[in-house]
């Protein structure tokens, strides 16, 4: 079975007096079953983060909070999480990927994370305490 991804919006915060969304706060697990069975092990992974957002009301592209759709807020999600290059003062200089290349970034982390799970290259433990 391959890893299954679901990418979840957690909370929204918006300014009340004109519906602008500020932050969103998401989750990505990724799950594979290896088998079938009540007994077949599953395997997960998350990754979590917290994006900044700045609007405005004048454009005709805004949404305010009411109207927005989950797919929407997904996509400036996706959009960013994109990896950027900046010059020598710091700023922006140019992006280094898409947004489906930063989405896939992220599944492909979680992937990581959980065939390190599968086959791990590290223990915990006390050789004595096996006794």
């Amino acid at each position: 079975m391959s890893i299954t991804y679901t990418w979840t919006l957690q909370n929204l915060k918006h300014n009340v007096s004109d519906g602008g969304v500020f932050v969103a706060n998401w989750v990505c697990t990724g799950y594979e079953k290896i088998g079938s069975g009540i007994l077949a092990p599953i395997y997960t992974a998350t990754s979590y983060g917290t994006c900044d957002f700045t609007y405005d009301v004048s454009d005709p592209d805004f949404t305010p909070y009411a109207d927005l759709t989950e797919t929407q807020v997904q996509d400036w999600v996706y959009e960013s999480l994109r990896q950027y290059t900046t010059d020598e003062d710091d700023e922006f200089e140019s992006f280094t990927e898409t947004a489906a290349e930063a989405k896939a970034r992220i599944e492909t982390d979680i992937a990581s994370k959980i065939n390190l799970q599968k086959t791990p290259t590290t223990a915990t433990g006390m050789p004595w305490a096996a006794e």
